[in-house]
């Protein structure tokens, strides 16, 4: 929203009124799909239909954050992947507290 990553699950949609709204479907350019798309596919990194598109999202506003710090898209495969185990680690984290307080 508004360039900044949400927990969608948390914003209501009324409380985008007004604001730029990226989705995991405005990532591609027509029918051709965004780099971080392709190599998603490409090595088959599916998820479920709520974390596929949070990592290509985070993914994405982790590489504009990138260019607005240096000046330049720094299209990096590494620092995407260690941008999303962080993100797996931070999610099993909390589903092993979750679960064990059960």
């Amino acid at each position: 929203v508004d360039g900044a990553p949400v927990l969608s699950c948390l914003v209501l949609g009324a409380a985008c009124d007004g604001k730029a709204v990226k989705t995991v479907e405005g990532l591609a350019a027509g029918p051709k799909l965004h780099p971080l798309q392709d190599a998603f596919a490409e090595v088959g990194a599916a998820q479920c239909g709520y974390c596929t598109p949070a990592f290509l999202l985070a993914a994405d506003a982790l590489l504009d954050w990138i260019e607005r710090k240096r000046g330049a898209r720094f299209e990096n495969r590494q620092v995407v992947f260690f941008a999303i185990i962080l993100s797996l680690a931070l999610i099993t984290f909390w589903l092993m507290r979750t679960f064990t307080a059960l």
